[in-house]
């Protein structure tokens, strides 16, 4: 009875030991992928792949792996954020500005991303992500540096930041696929001037602006000119017209008084010559200082006779 007893109790043993034993290799064999990561499975120091030869890319959930001979790594997949705080960056026009910018990045191929960043899996993730955005930087900022370069001052303060930042985004996306990343977001948090830069500019801009008035001035001026100058010849032009259509007028009216008197006077042509000696004596003596010293014969032809002065 003891012997039975004593067998039964290792057979008890033996597989609580077992479950036990079967309990620790699910356990160490089994690996959960939280939201927001992706993990690579690394065997014996390589990627593990499919019946394709891809790299196995686990999603969010739980997974299991071989126990000692297969290990998970994880990325955070997450938007990643990077600011860079007032750096010094010169303008086409030998002018410095103080940026403040930020950009957001992600990871785009996780497998390419452990091949590149995580020296075999060796580098955690927090040495990677530091890794990443130190290339970064400096590739973000040589960009910006370039498309401040081709800009003048006064463009960069007048133009859109946002469509300044976005005329170069675009190409510095494309850039970043050899680091297994994404740009996602590229902004402007503000641009100043240094102080020893700032009473340049506006001196500058004063002096620019004094020209242009000076110039707006001219040409006013010129423009005035020429408006008054146009004006005046306008006006001789339409008063000669007028003098020159008033004397045809007056010709033509002369010419028909003429011809009126030629007409009523062909009968009465002694009273006609009397009539014009009495105007013409009128008009020499409208004025008391004049002396007329004429023959009455000759003036008044019709009266003064000879026979009458006698």
């Amino acid at each position: 009875m003891k012997a039975v007893l004593s067998n039964l109790s290792s057979i008890i043993t033996g597989f609580l030991g077992g479950a036990f034993l079967c309990m620790l290799i699910l356990l160490s064999s089994a690996f959960t992928v939280h939201e927001g990561q992706r993990a690579v499975i690394m065997r014996l120091g390589q990627l593990k792949t499919d019946l394709n030869s891809r790299p196995i890319i686990c999603e969010p959930g739980l997974h299991f792996r071989i126990p000692f001979l297969e290990s998970p790594y994880y990325i955070d997949i997450r938007q990643q954020i990077w600011i860079m705080d007032s750096d010094p960056i010169q303008t086409i026009d030998q002018l410095y500005l103080l940026v403040d910018f930020y950009f957001k990045w992600e990871v785009s191929d996780s497998a390419e991303f452990f091949r590149i960043h995580t020296a075999g899996g060796t580098r955690s993730w927090d040495a990677a992500k530091s890794n990443v955005e130190f290339l970064l930087k400096q590739r973000v900022k040589n960009a910006v540096l370039e498309e401040f370069g081709r800009r003048p001052l006064g463009r960069l303060v007048l133009e859109d930041r946002r469509d300044i930042m976005e005329t170069f985004g675009a190409g510095l996306s494309n850039s970043l696929k050899d680091l297994a990343v994404k740009l996602v977001d590229l902004r402007l948090k503000k641009i100043e001037l240094p102080d020893d830069v700032s009473e340049k500019v506006y001196n500058r801009m004063r002096t620019e602006r004094e020209k242009s008035a000076t110039m707006l001035r001219a040409s006013g001026l010129e423009q005035s000119e020429k408006i008054r100058a146009q004006a005046d010849f306008d006006v001789k032009m339409i008063l000669s017209k007028v003098q020159s259509d008033a004397l045809k007028m007056k010709g033509q009216v002369d010419a028909e008084i003429m011809k009126m008197y030629a007409e009523a006077f062909a009968d009465q042509v002694a009273f006609y010559e009397l009539m014009r000696s009495c105007e013409m004596t009128r008009e020499v003596f409208q004025s008391p200082d004049n002396i007329l010293i004429v023959r009455p014969e000759k003036v008044f032809p019709g009266i003064y006779k000879r026979e009458h002065i006698q």
